[in-house]
């Protein structure tokens, strides 16, 4: 499943997009009563969760995003992303700023400053790229 909301004010948008495994297989909480009928056809809610996230996070000016993972560490049964999903999300629909949150709560300041640097590297001048962090602003 995936959480998330869209802020737009004047010319400035803001997307918060957590809870998502944007390259997901499995739908989850399947063991919910009123899942029934969507996990009969669980292909096609994937497809739509995911572009609900598209649609949340397409052009914003900062996406606070779900990076729970590193790549190694991916389980699919959790129901969170990986910075580098979040990264190609960013080249498919342009959005300018991305936050990574949701850090894993084992990781260290020096481990997120790693991931962040990975992630900058990675995404080049595309998207910037800032990690979450206690007092952290961001104007807009």
């Amino acid at each position: 499943m995936a959480g998330g909301f869209r802020i737009e004010y004047r010319e400035r948008t803001f997307a918060y997009i957590c809870d998502t495994d944007l390259n997901g297989e499995h739908l989850l909480a399947t063991d919910l009563p009123e899942i029934d009928a969507i996990a009969a056809d669980a292909a096609t809610w994937l497809r739509r969760l995911r572009q609900s996230a598209c649609d949340l996070g397409h052009s914003a000016d900062l996406v606070v995003c779900d990076t729970f993972f590193l790549p190694e560490e991916y389980d699919p049964d959790w129901g969170h992303s990986r910075a580098d999903d979040f990264l190609g999300l960013a080249a498919e629909i342009g959005f300018r700023t991305m936050c990574l949150f949701h850090h894993r709560p084992s990781r260290s300041d020096d481990e997120l400053e790693d991931i962040v640097a990975d992630c900058r590297r990675k995404a080049g001048s595309s998207v910037q790229v800032l990690a979450a962090q206690e007092g952290l602003q961001v104007d807009l």
